[in-house]
């Protein structure tokens, strides 16, 4: 039989006891019926007793429990604080990979558009002169040199500006990919704090119903406990009278 329908069955048989105790004392029973009643409300009393005592250690280790889930509650919120924090930190470098995608893709753009311009113009100018005769028709074997240092200078140039955009463009894919990932850090570390809070709220909450429902049943068996207690006193001042009732009839 469990803790809650020994409970319910006592305060039943206490309801009971008290409309018969009230009828006994009206009609004032024998010694032994009395002693019977007494008898019955003693062994009650003891099985309260042991109920109550019952109940206060299941009321202890749930109110321990409840202190253990609280200090669990405060660890959790220590940690949510320094996740917040790391969170905070996570959309600060979110808003810097973005300013600095911004500022590479405004600087792939100035250099397509330069080497576009660059591009061109050598077409152009090849259209114009071959680059061998460009050499050639230097006025000397200097200025022929010259001319050859500068076209290979625009080749060099070139393809500088061709390596440049490809490595802004593989900084910038780069950059991309660690927006990605911080997105996905937060969105993860949202996700743990509201698991977590929701998870540890549930749990306080179920060992608070616990405790209280305990607490109101051992308010039960203290009423309880205090009225049979209160019926056995009735009990031995009756089973008194009639012992003295007894004594003096004797006597006469």
């Amino acid at each position: 039989m469990t803790l809650r329908h020994s409970i319910h069955i006592l305060l039943i048989a206490a309801a009971v006891l008290t409309a018969a105790g009230t009828a006994h004392a009206q009609k004032r029973g024998s010694a032994k019926s009395v002693r019977t009643e007494r008898q019955r409300t003693q062994k009650e009393i003891t099985q309260t007793r042991k109920l109550l005592e019952e109940n206060q250690r299941q009321t202890r280790l749930n109110l321990e429990a409840l202190e253990g889930i609280n200090a669990g509650i405060v660890r959790h919120e220590r940690q949510i604080a320094r996740l917040e924090k790391e969170l905070g930190t996570v959309t600060q470098s979110i808003a810097a990979v973005s300013d600095s995608v911004a500022r590479l893709n405004a600087k792939t753009d100035s250099y397509r558009e330069d080497l576009k311009k660059a591009l061109v113009s050598m077409r152009e100018h090849r259209k114009a002169v071959s680059g061998v005769a460009f050499i050639f028709s230097a006025p000397s074997f200097t200025a022929a040199t010259k001319r050859l240092g500068y076209i290979r200078d625009i080749n060099t140039w070139r393809m500088g500006k061709i390596e440049d955009l490809r490595s802004h463009l593989a900084n910038l894919e780069a950059q991309k990919r660690q927006l990605q990932s911080l997105e996905s850090q937060r969105a993860q570390t949202i996700s743990s704090l509201g698991t977590s809070r929701q998870t540890l709220q549930q749990r306080r909450e179920q060992q608070q119903a616990a405790v209280s429902k305990l607490r109101r049943e051992g308010s039960g068996l203290n009423a309880l406990l205090s009225a049979k207690q209160k019926r056995l006193n009735e009990l031995n001042r009756e089973l008194d009278r009639i012992i003295a009732a007894e004594e003096a009839a004797r006597r006469k």
